[in-house]
């Protein structure tokens, strides 16, 4: 494996729709609106990326985040990115199978930023995961990024999410960890 000062090196991260030109290049946008079948151009250059960046580390990265972020930071819904407008929540899942086929051996993370793990929250993004599973995404953990910046808000809501990411069958990683 890739190893920076003796730690594995996570990839992180293939998909993250949030802000044109700077989760992902602002051209992509254009090029995939101006395209005759921009749902197609879109699946294109998200296959393209994908098996590019997992090919070229190939064998010295084993971990990836493959979306990053699909759910908004204010309410937890649907990220209304360019790749959810285009392809609806499906987006995500046609990335893990890109992602599966780029690199079998690959151990898949869909990611996200929880600052609060309030059941509502926590509920809202286990549903999407369940969801995503029954759809057939090759989903083999959840990466979670706790800023915390004072304090975590309620340790038990976090304890019964991560049990149930445990009953899915699902691998738990904190990707992301501030501690005051």
């Amino acid at each position: 494996a890739l190893r920076a000062g003796g730690m594995d090196v996570r990839g992180h991260t293939l998909i993250w729709g949030k802000w044109a030109n700077i989760t992902y290049p602002g051209e992509l946008r254009e090029k995939v609106l101006a395209s005759p079948d921009p749902v197609q151009a879109l699946k294109h250059y998200m296959t393209q990326h994908i098996t590019t960046v997992m090919q070229h580390f190939q064998g010295r990265i084993r971990r990836w985040d493959v979306v990053n972020e699909p759910l908004q930071m204010s309410n937890r819904k649907m990220d209304n990115n360019l790749f959810h407008r285009l392809l609806g929540e499906d987006y995500i899942a046609e990335a893990f199978r890109v992602a599966r086929t780029a690199s079998p051996d690959a151990i898949l993370f869909l990611n996200e930023d929880f600052r609060n793990f309030s059941e509502e929250n926590s509920d809202r993004f286990l549903s999407l995961v369940r969801r995503l599973l029954d759809k057939g995404a090759p989903i083999d953990g959840v990466g979670i990024q706790s800023h915390h910046l004072y304090a975590l808000k309620n340790l038990d809501h976090m304890s019964r999410f991560v049990s149930a990411l445990s009953e899915m069958g699902l691998v738990f990683e904190l990707t992301e960890l501030d501690v005051p």
